[in-house]
């Protein structure tokens, strides 16, 4: 494996309009290769690469890895995001209190309506993906007869 030249990975949805515009955006801006962008719609993502956040948990909301571990999450995320793709002067608007308050509620409300909008579902999501491992034998993703709704679920690795 090589070195590792990235400052922050970032977990994406590559499945979501909104989310491929930030991706576009900061593969334009990052001509150093500070970012990291790993896709959690593909069928290899592996949480345990990505400090074991999981499918659910990264598709919830937005998810940055610094180098050194360090998970953040919402505007903080996006704010390592913005500084790392040489849009400084963005993350420096966003710490300013004011903005970060209003910068905190309209992600709240964008991470909440974002698959809804595509008219997506999160269940919806979920059972594709356990439709198409059971097709490809994973047998995490299989359910027994013995199995009740409780028991039945997507794997903690997913």
């Amino acid at each position: 494996a090589g070195a590792q030249n990235w400052e922050v990975k970032y977990l994406y949805d590559g499945e979501c309009n909104l989310c491929m515009t930030l991706v576009d955006m900061l593969k334009r801006r990052d001509d150093k290769g500070k970012i990291c962008f790993v896709d959690l719609r593909d069928p290899d993502y592996d949480p345990m690469l990505n400090q074991g956040v999981t499918f659910e948990e990264g598709m919830d909301t937005i998810h940055v890895i610094r180098a050194d571990a360090t998970i953040l999450k919402g505007p903080t995320a996006l704010q390592t995001l913005y500084e790392a793709a040489n849009l400084g002067w963005i993350q420096r608007i966003m710490q300013i209190p004011v903005f970060s308050f209003f910068v905190g509620i309209a992600y709240k409300i964008v991470a909440a309506l974002r698959l809804p909008l595509q008219g997506e579902s999160m269940d919806a999501i979920l059972a594709a993906r356990r439709m198409r491992s059971a097709e490809n034998d994973d047998l995490d993703w299989q359910c027994t007869e013995d199995d009740d709704d409780e028991g039945c679920e997507v794997p903690d690795d997913w």
